[in-house]
């Protein structure tokens, strides 16, 4: 009995001891490695970005203004794809369209259209945008004539020309589900979504390649003379504090009876001032001239918009009002009063014989009176309205008369104006004179004078 309650007595003790042991071991644990209490830096994790591992073709033949070609593309995150840019070269162009299809990871769709503009050149490549990363797309496409136009989608490894089926979706995509006719693809051309073409600011921060984008605009246009010589101000293409040093060409139309184009290049464009003088216009003939210009008409220097380029003005000699041509021949031109259904030169003198007026409604043999009207074309040469008098004088049957016309000419402006005049038949001393006044003062005068001869009553 004694030895059972010793073993007892040596168990209760043993159970007392033992947590006291224990948790004396963890204190001393715990002074030999503390507790970190600085959590462990996490890796960052790397950007997903988008690739394209195959097309369904790999050359595309489009027509100008025809239909639309659809390229399924095969990749990762190709959700990721926001944008697009189509290069002829390193240039950016305009004349191509794309959709961007509904967005998948997997499998996406592209639609290039080529617009009615586009001319028929080669070696076009697509460039697709995702932030900043610049992908490209292994097709590449030419614009071709109708004629030769085939139809643009080929699998790789096929000589079928026929349109082939979207491929199966691949393990994991998420591509969306079918809407309306599941037969028919899921993205289908008539449902994509248009994305415009990249804003200047990316392109300049985020393509690789060194393109050179401008805007050129008018800022002014002067001119007069004659010949006619234009003074050309613009702005030249500063985007992002770029400017264009290089050759720019101006394309200038003077309108008119006879108009003219004209073609200059200026070899340096950062003076931002252009002369240019019209030598191979007929400028006798005119006193104001309707004008056009267009800036960078070569397109040769890529831009950001090109609606801005044409400019169109009147342009006026300045020399007031005068009396205009009623008609031109080489080497010159000759001012003119009308009457008796003929034109006369200002300073002539014309003879008359009676076989000139015989059957004629305004010869009056028994009052040896001539029953006609005077006309004559002026015309506005300066840059601003004006009011004009028109002044008729002549010899009538009776004594001498005047008539007054006022009227208002815009610049640039040509009316015609006339007055009856009852003319005495004499020997000596008939004219027809007519003169031109704004503000009070005589601008200009025509005059021609008239000689009877061989009339029965001299």
């Amino acid at each position: 009995m004694k030895e059972k309650y010793s073993l007892v007595n040596v168990f209760i003790v043993a159970l007392i001891l033992f947590p006291i042991l224990v948790h004396a071991e963890v204190k001393e644990l715990q002074k030999a490695q503390p507790v970190q209490k600085t959590p462990q830096k996490v890796q960052p994790v790397q950007a997903v970005k988008a690739e394209i591992k195959s097309a369904s073709t790999r050359s595309l033949k489009l027509e100008p203004g025809g239909k639309a070609a659809t390229v399924t593309l095969q990749g990762n995150n190709l959700n990721k794809i926001t944008d697009y840019r189509v290069l002829l070269g390193n240039r950016p162009v305009k004349d191509i369209e794309v959709n961007l299809g509904p967005a998948s990871t997997k499998v996406r769709r592209v639609t290039i259209k080529a617009k009615a503009t586009a001319k028929l050149k080669g070696n076009y490549t697509l460039q697709l945008l995702a932030g900043k990363d610049v992908i490209e797309v292994p097709v590449t496409f030419e614009i071709v004539s109708p004629k030769l136009a085939q139809a643009p989608v080929s699998p790789l490894g096929s000589s079928s020309e026929e349109p082939q089926p979207t491929p199966a979706p691949l393990p994991g995509e998420d591509r969306p589900e079918l809407q309306n006719n599941p037969t028919e693809p899921a993205h289908p051309a008539y449902q994509t979504t248009p994305v415009h073409g990249m804003e200047l600011e990316r392109a300049e921060e985020e393509t690789p390649i060194p393109l050179q984008m401008y805007d050129f605009r008018f800022t002014n246009v002067e001119g007069g003379g004659n010949p006619l010589r234009l003074s050309i101000y613009f702005r030249s293409g500063e985007v992002n504090g770029r400017i264009y040093n290089g050759p720019l060409t101006f394309k200038i139309e003077v309108g008119g009876q006879w108009p003219t184009t004209q073609t200059v290049t200026m070899p340096d464009a950062s003076f931002t001032i252009f002369d240019v003088q019209i030598d191979s216009l007929q400028s006798y003939s005119y006193c104001c001239l309707p004008v056009t210009i267009w800036i960078n008409s070569d397109g040769a220097v890529p831009e950001v918009n090109d609606s801005n380029n044409r400019y169109e003005g009147i342009f006026c000699e300045g020399t007031g009002v005068q009396f205009s041509f009623f008609q031109t021949y080489v080497g010159g031109a000759t001012r003119q009063i009308k009457i008796f259904d003929r034109n006369f030169a200002c300073g002539d003198r014309v003879v008359f014989y009676p076989s000139n007026f015989e059957g004629k409604p305004y010869y009056d043999p028994y009052t040896q009176c001539l029953y006609a009207t005077s006309e004559v074309r002026i015309k506005n040469c300066s840059k601003s309205g004006k009011d004009v008098m028109v002044q008729f004088k002549y010899i009538s049957y009776d004594r001498e008369r005047v008539e007054q016309q006022q009227i208002h000419l815009g610049p640039g402006e040509y009316k015609t104006v006339s007055a009856g005049t009852i003319l005495k038949i004499r020997k000596r001393g008939n004219y027809v004179e007519v003169k031109l006044f704004t503000d009070g003062r005589e601008r200009d005068s025509c005059r021609y004078d008239l000689e009877f001869r061989d009339f029965p009553w001299f």
